[in-house]
């Protein structure tokens, strides 16, 4: 009888930045390198990283280049600057509010927050839809009023 050979998890921070790069280079397939799933059902970070191009301006190991780098950055504390970072874009960065949904933009939120380094805690899908519903307010009422009232 053969023995079973079970797979360890790869959770070490020298691997979770290496793996896009291996899958990027055909090394390992791209399920592995970032997953389907977390064990949420919520849509990988890595995942939503890769398939939406984050990494050509911020780098696959977020160095930055034409955007600015996330390894690192004190910014990424801030999750609700995170999450409307990524719904409305700025500068050359395109907004991904109207593409991704809230789990989506939760999970790369998450995902560029606590990578390279970081260590910002999670994001959540709900606290996205509160971003958005602020947004909406503050983009609905009109300069020198408040949008609350």
């Amino acid at each position: 009888m053969m023995p079973v050979l079970q797979k360890a998890p790869i959770r070490s921070a020298v691997m979770n930045a290496a793996l896009p790069l291996l899958a990027m280079a055909g090394t390992i397939p791209i399920s592995i390198a970032h997953g389907a799933e977390s064990a949420t059902g919520q849509p990988a970070g890595a995942q939503v990283y890769q398939q939406n191009s984050c990494f050509v301006c911020h780098g696959t190991l977020g160095g930055g280049g034409l955007g600015p780098r996330l390894a690192g950055n004190p910014l990424l504390t801030i999750g609700q600057f995170v999450v409307a970072q990524i719904l409305l874009g700025r500068g050359e960065m395109p907004p991904f509010g109207g593409k991704l949904s809230d789990q989506q933009i939760a999970a790369v939120a998450q995902y560029i927050r606590n990578q390279w380094g970081n260590n910002f805690g999670p994001v959540t899908a709900q606290s996205v839809a509160e971003v958005r519903q602020l947004l909406s307010k503050a983009t609905k009422s009109e300069p020198g009023t408040h949008a609350d009232k």
